[in-house]
């Protein structure tokens, strides 16, 4: 019976959304450290912009969809 229940839950647990924000990339507060990592923060930041961008559609796709609700 707890099965059935659970069954019946998971469509409306797969329209809602999970909105996690990305972690920002650490940065070494060295400069030293900063410029022997240069190429690695830089990814990690190409990374994490692409990471915020999708983070902002998630948000913006709830917002909408709370809109619609009744």
């Amino acid at each position: 019976m707890q099965a059935a229940a659970l069954l019946m839950l998971v469509p409306a647990a797969s329209q809602a959304e999970s909105c996690l924000a990305p972690v920002r990339p650490f940065v070494p507060s060295e400069s030293q450290a900063a410029r022997d990592y240069t190429d690695i923060i830089r990814r990690d930041f190409e990374v994490y912009i692409t990471d915020i961008q999708d983070y902002f559609r998630c948000l913006e796709q709830e917002r909408a969809r709370f809109r619609r609700s009744p």
